[in-house]
């Protein structure tokens, strides 16, 4: 996501606090840790928190993520997921005897909660793409390996009646007649 990036018009590139949440979405995509598929959720979950905050962000509901809420729990306890809130603006409190992160909504708060949530869109549908661009490659070597078991099975069969007819012949006139007895 370098200088022609869209979020380049949103932020500059340069920003001290871009680079820190672009260096903790880093972690959140290392795929010694997740796959493709875990990375992308993560990723599509924390966009639609910031599209929302983005959307309305006077809203209350919309600025403070509840622990008691088990997606939001696996979430946060996502390997990277606290470091990229933290840098994103989002900080742990405790509100009505409760545990929450808060969106601190401070001076230059909603820029970079902007250039975020570009940030997240734009990683999203270019691991998604990564993703099932692989994942087809995956189905067809899978469809190919099938092809040929099925293949490689029908031919041992073929075999297996060829020799079981040929043993038949071989042994029909050693076979005692009933004639004969």
């Amino acid at each position: 996501l370098g200088q022609s990036s869209p979020m380049a018009s949103v932020l500059p590139a340069n920003d001290e606090a871009v680079r820190e949440v672009r260096r903790c979405l880093e972690v959140i995509r290392d795929r010694e840790r997740y796959d493709a598929a875990s990375s992308v959720a993560i990723m599509r979950t924390l966009e639609k928190i910031f599209a929302n905050v983005e959307k309305e962000p006077e809203e209350p509901k919309f600025r403070r993520l509840r622990l008691n809420n088990p997606k939001i729990a696996r979430l946060l306890s996502s390997n990277g997921v606290k470091a990229f809130m933290l840098k994103a603006g989002w900080s742990p409190s405790v509100h009505q005897m409760e545990e929450v992160w808060v969106f601190d909504g401070g001076e230059g708060a909603l820029p970079l909660l902007r250039a975020v949530r570009l940030m997240l869109t734009t990683l999203v549908e270019k691991d998604e793409a990564v993703h099932l661009a692989s994942e087809a490659a995956r189905q067809a070597a899978i469809a190919k390996d099938s092809h040929v078991r099925q293949t490689t099975l029908a031919e041992i069969k073929a075999d297996h009646d060829l020799r079981a007819v040929r043993f038949a012949r071989a042994n029909l006139g050693a076979a005692p007649n009933a004639n004969d007895e």
